[in-house]
């Protein structure tokens, strides 16, 4: 960049690309916190980092972008003109998009003890179609499930039939098991109906249903649903403390301890180890 402003913009900018990410499109709500210096990344001005309050307590840092100033390209004289000729240093900055960490929190957030539970918008299959057939009506529901995959998937809803020799209880736990948003079952009444059961996996319950195409809409429901249980489960965990023993209850009851800090600058360091020491709490950032 020319200049620092630009920069610093597109740090912001950073910033947003994480929450339309991250929050919006995967369900997880986040905390943007600049480090401390003594955590900021090495050679950087300052360092913003995204922590994700995790179910079993604990924080893990997503996706980060540093201001990194001009002392990498004073380092690599990396130069450019400007309008009048004259020779400047770059303003550079970096972000680490984190994406194998934003899975692991897909995986933790929305999953339930039957297993994965993923958000309809990065699911690699939307649907699977379970048929439930006999010996003398199995033609007729295989031809019905194939015309349904059929239309799925030209409505841009990949969508997959199971024709494993499993039984249907089987089948179903499997692919809840792998977090499918929704299963469709055809047997012989949905066939000569022309309708399905739809079962979705984030609230477990079961309708009819005719028309394919509101599978769209209901799977942006499907997401909203999941984004919103995420923000509720951190709601009520950042807990203003005053005190070592309010600290130390905040991180017995799982929670974020919010403090007044001394400094955010290399004279906090000692303020930081004190803190750790005896409360077992890390500091994180502003």
């Amino acid at each position: 960049f020319a200049t620092k402003k630009e920069a610093e913009a597109q740090v912001q900018e950073d910033i947003q690309i994480t929450e339309k990410i991250m929050h919006q499109k995967f369900g997880i709500p986040f905390l943007p916190m600049k480090r401390p210096d003594w955590d900021r990344f090495a050679g950087a001005e300052y360092t913003i980092g995204s922590d994700v309050f995790m179910p079993d307590g604990k924080l893990i840092q997503q996706p980060s972008t540093h201001m990194m100033g001009q002392k990498f390209s004073k380092v690599f004289n990396a130069k450019f003109k400007n309008e009048q000729g004259k020779e400047n240093y770059l303003w550079t900055t970096a972000y680490g998009p984190a994406m194998s960490r934003i899975l692991v929190s897909v995986i933790s957030m929305h999953g339930d003890d039957k297993g994965l539970v993923l958000p309809f918008s990065i699911a690699p299959l939307k649907a699977v179609i379970i048929p439930i057939y006999t010996s003398k009506n199995k033609e007729k529901v295989l031809k019905y499930s194939r015309e349904t995959e059929k239309k799925l998937n030209a409505l841009g809803l990949n969508s997959e039939i199971d024709l494993s020799d499993k039984r249907p209880g089987e089948k179903y736990h499997s692919w809840e098991l792998k977090g499918v948003p929704f299963r469709l079952e055809i047997g012989e009444k949905e066939t000569k109906n022309k309708n399905f059961i739809l079962f979705t996996r984030d609230t477990g319950k079961k309708e009819t249903l005719k028309d394919l195409r509101k599978l769209k809409k209901l799977g942006e429901e499907y997401d909203k649903r999941l984004r919103e249980k995420a923000e509720n489960s951190t709601k009520g965990k950042i807990i203003n403390c005053k005190t070592k023993e309010q600290v130390k209850k905040a991180m017995k009851d799982e929670k974020i301890a919010r403090v007044n800090w001394c400094h955010t600058d290399e004279k906090g360091v000692k303020c930081a180890e004190y803190i750790e020491k005896q409360t077992n709490a890390e500091v994180r950032g502003t």
